[in-house]
């Protein structure tokens, strides 16, 4: 953001970018007040895009499908502002890329 000589961020898959991941849980879960909301056995799925600067920073998080629970979005977006990543790397370079990223819930 606000360089504008860096380059545009590269577009992987989201296996690509999990591997580069140091910190933050992947296993996001609906906090109570959604659990009770949520009927057995529903799939819950909500679908985000995510970006990473060159440090590894997250640089952006944005719903591109909602789950349906504006508290369960809301959860999924905080957690994963907090994720870092190592640098990844094109050319041997650090580069900033996206990846879209699905968390799908069903409660048992």
């Amino acid at each position: 953001h606000g360089d504008p000589a860096a380059p545009p961020p590269v577009s992987i898959s989201p296996r690509d970018l999990d591997a580069n991941r140091i910190k933050g849980n992947r296993n996001i879960m609906p906090d109570d007040f959604d659990k009770r909301a949520i009927v057995p056995d529903e799939k819950v799925i909500a679908g985000l895009k995510m970006c990473i600067d060159r440090e590894g920073k997250v640089s952006l998080v944005r719903i591109v499908k909602s789950s349906g629970y504006p508290g369960y979005d809301r959860k999924i977006e905080t957690e994963m502002r907090r994720w870092e990543y190592s640098p990844y790397l094109v050319d041997g370079k650090p580069t900033p890329v996206c990846t879209l990223t699905t968390f799908i819930y069903t409660q048992q």
